[in-house]
This record gives structure tokens, C-alpha cells and sequence, in this order.
């Protein structure tokens, strides 16, 4: 009987420490939740703004050769339109 007692008192011993471990595993992570839920709110948003500007550049035309980077002064090395294309093209498989 005394055994029991033994290893139920030294079970509930850890039971109440892997407790406490844990209240302060959460009471520290509750603030990194909230920082990243607030850092993942912002990117979301520059995320819209960023779509939105790449959609408009789309609409209106490059602003570097007008459409036709084979006559642009200087040269285009690298067009723009297709990059945001790209990006937009790349943008639309993650929803978030």
C-alpha cells in the first residue's frame, strides 16, 4: 500500500510540474501568437496593395516600352510586364 502511495504521490509530483512547465510555455507564446497574427494581418494587406498595383501596371501597359520592349531606348533587359504576369500568375495559388 505504501508503494502506491509512493508512486501515485511522485506521479501527481510530475503531473503538477509538467503542468506548470506548460502554463509557462503558454504564458510566454500567447504574445508571439498575437505579434504573429498581427505581422501576418500587415503582410496580408501589403499583399492586396502589392496585387492591385501589379493588376493596374498590367492593365495600363509597361511603362518602360509601351508593350514593345524590341524598340524600347535603351534596351530592355529585363520586362517588367512579364515579372508581374509572373507574380500575379504565382500570387493566385496561395489563397492565404
Amino acid at each position: 500500500m505504501t508503494i502506491e502511495i509512493d508512486r501515485l504521490t511522485a506521479r501527481l509530483t510530475e503531473v503538477e510540474n509538467e503542468t506548470k512547465t506548460l502554463r509557462i510555455s503558454v504564458t510566454t507564446a500567447i504574445p508571439l501568437v498575437k505579434s504573429y497574427e498581427a505581422r501576418v494581418k500587415a503582410l496580408e494587406e501589403e499583399r492586396s496593395k502589392l496585387r492591385a498595383a501589379l493588376e493596374l501596371w498590367r492593365s495600363f501597359g509597361c511603362p518602360v516600352c509601351g508593350g514593345d520592349c524590341a524598340s524600347a531606348n535603351p534596351p530592355v533587359l529585363s520586362c517588367p510586364m512579364t515579372e508581374a504576369r509572373a507574380a500575379l500568375a504565382g500570387g493566385q495559388e496561395d489563397k492565404g
